[in-house]
């Protein structure tokens, strides 16, 4: 019976050990394209710059057990993002919402598996006061391909 479990631990880590390797990937694939949109940002025409300034923030994940049900997630994103927008912009100013919107993307099945189910969910909304804009998307990826 232990090496029965002690079978069932190591293909547990196994695994865990794949899904880890698969996340950083996508965490470096997300650090490139942030690099790129910054070098982007650099490279506008200085008439083109409307911002002298230009952050991007990464939150750290939710533990599974608090992730919404599927029927609240949508109202659960939006929530989030008005809290994000709000931490940046000034305190008891009056601002304007002048985009908010609910996004969703499934992987093409021709790029992965055609039984991935993965897939990203986001709101993304811009609000202004002022001459301050603040820009939030709040990204969720729904399930990590199977690794076994």
């Amino acid at each position: 019976f232990e090496c029965e479990l002690l079978t069932v631990v190591d293909t547990t880590m196994s695994k865990i050990r794949q899904q880890m390797e698969w996340l950083h990937q996508e965490l470096m694939v997300l650090e490139t394209e942030r690099q790129e949109l910054t070098l982007k940002l650099h490279n506008l025409p200085l008439h083109d710059r409307s911002c002298t300034e230009f952050t991007i923030s990464i939150m750290p994940p939710r533990p599974v057990e608090s992730l919404p049900i599927p029927d609240e997630e949508a109202q659960d994103l939006l929530r989030r993002a008005e809290t994000s927008a709000m931490l940046e912009l000034p305190h008891g100013g009056e601002y304007v919402v002048l985009h908010s919107g609910e996004h969703g993307c499934k992987r093409d099945s021709a790029s992965a598996r055609s039984s991935d189910p993965a897939e990203w969910r986001a709101w993304e909304m811009h609000c202004q006061t002022g001459m301050r804009h603040v820009g939030v998307v709040v990204l969720r990826r729904k399930y990590l391909p199977d690794t076994g």
